[in-house]
């Protein structure tokens, strides 16, 4: 198991007990928990437990800002076996939307999807953040990126 947490961010310290009891199911092929974007501390009114989702669920969400699974890498936990054996990589020429790449192919090589929805990641806003200071060149690839993320999605089964 593998997660990619952003050095600035800050974790719940549940955050791995949960990602790992996630994955004491066998069949776990990804294991996600829900996000705070910005700290804004305090509880929550989410009940604890894990939840199976569809992949037309997972997928769908990668595109759809605003979702509690999202795209995002920070927030999932990942087999290694499945990263090493569908040569699954970051595309290091990409400056934005790496991670949805990255965790849209990872999604297509999987099949059960556990969703914890409580907020364990919480997704620092810097104002100097690439996310905040990116080009057009930037964006107009990351638009690239989120056509074909789309594009594969419409593989999949209904």
């Amino acid at each position: 198991m593998i997660v990619f947490v952003d050095a600035d961010d800050l974790l719940d310290p549940t955050y791995l007990e949960v990602i790992v009891s996630g994955f004491s199911d066998p069949k776990a092929d990804l294991v996600i928990v829900g996000f705070n974007w910005g700290w804004r501390g305090g509880g929550h009114d989410h009940q604890p437990g894990f939840e199976e989702v569809t992949k037309r669920r997972a997928y769908d969400s990668i595109n759809y800002r605003g979702d509690g699974i999202g795209g995002y890498t920070w927030n999932k936990g990942f087999k290694m076996s499945i990263i090493r054996d569908n040569h699954i990589r970051f595309d290091e020429s990409l400056d934005l939307a790496e991670d949805l790449l990255f965790t849209a192919d990872y999604m297509m090589a999987s099949h059960k999807f556990l969703f914890y929805d409580v907020p364990l990641y919480n997704k620092v806003n810097r104002g100097n953040s690439i996310i905040h200071s990116a080009t057009y060149q930037m964006r107009a690839k990351e638009q690239v990126v989120r056509r074909h993320i789309d594009e594969m999605g419409m593989k999949l089964m209904p």
